[in-house]
């Protein structure tokens, strides 16, 4: 596993994500800045206009069909075309409510997690659908979302949920799969067909039915354990966002 740092052009910062789009390259967004090591690079490059993006936490980072990069926010969603960005906020519909993380599903929807209202589904990019309590999404402080063969998965401020198709209702419904419990589920990805949590404890291997979930990551001592990014590149390499820097986990 190797480590990129200040000496490869990446701020001091906490790493929130980090993510890729179809042309290599890849994003990381820090604590308030984003940066791009772009395919074939081998120094990230902080992107323009940061300044606009200072109010961010831990917005993750979605690149969609297009290659545009999306980034929750504060009360927002702001997104980077490649050369300027762009806000859809609450003048454009979206809720004056906080968001962590964002998907896009097959359909071109897109869901997004939030601070207090369960998740949100921009459905063809128009129409809104939020699943909460009423639909056994009882947390509701998302932070993640990951659509995987079994459903749709779900980290919460306490613990893992997952969604699937109603047979006797429109839309998901939800259940609590019992494990990380008591845990922030910060960030989620498959990898090599396995579901991986990143969480405050470190990062776990899912059972694919949510049974039962084992760390795998760190498991020396010393090692910061709070896991703040997941992403996998074009090279299948697992890209670990922490406090103390990036890490790379190549097989």
């Amino acid at each position: 596993i190797r480590h990129f740092g200040k000496a490869d052009g990446l701020p001091e910062s906490r790493w929130y994500d980090v993510t890729s789009d179809r042309k290599g390259n890849l994003y990381a967004r820090g604590l308030k800045a984003v940066a791009v090591l772009r395919a074939g690079a081998s120094r990230f490059e902080v992107l323009s206009d940061i300044k606009d993006l200072h109010t961010l936490r831990r917005g993750r980072l979605t690149v969609d069909r297009d290659g545009m990069l999306l980034v929750p926010g504060n009360d927002a969603l702001h997104t980077w075309n490649g050369a300027k960005w762009s806000i859809v906020g609450p003048r454009n519909g979206w809720p004056e409510i906080g968001t962590h993380d964002a998907l896009e599903d097959r359909e071109g929807g897109v869901w997004v997690a939030t601070a207090g209202m369960g998740i949100i589904r921009w459905i063809g990019r128009r129409e809104w659908r939020n699943y909460g309590a009423a639909e056994g999404l009882e947390d509701p402080t998302v932070w993640s979302v990951k659509r995987c063969r079994s459903g749709l998965w779900v980290g919460c401020e306490n613990g893992l949920y997952l969604g699937r198709e109603s047979t006797d209702a429109e839309g998901l419904r939800f259940k609590s799969v019992g494990v990380l419990r008591k845990t922030r589920l910060r960030v989620m990805v498959e990898w090599d067909g396995k579901l991986l949590a990143g969480t405050s404890d470190g990062l776990f291997e899912v059972a694919e039915d949510g049974s039962g979930a084992k760390l795998i990551w760190p498991k020396a001592e010393g090692v910061e354990k709070r896991v703040r990014a997941l992403s996998i590149d074009a090279r299948n390499r697992l890209w670990i966002g922490t406090s103390t820097g990036l890490f790379i986990w190549d097989k």
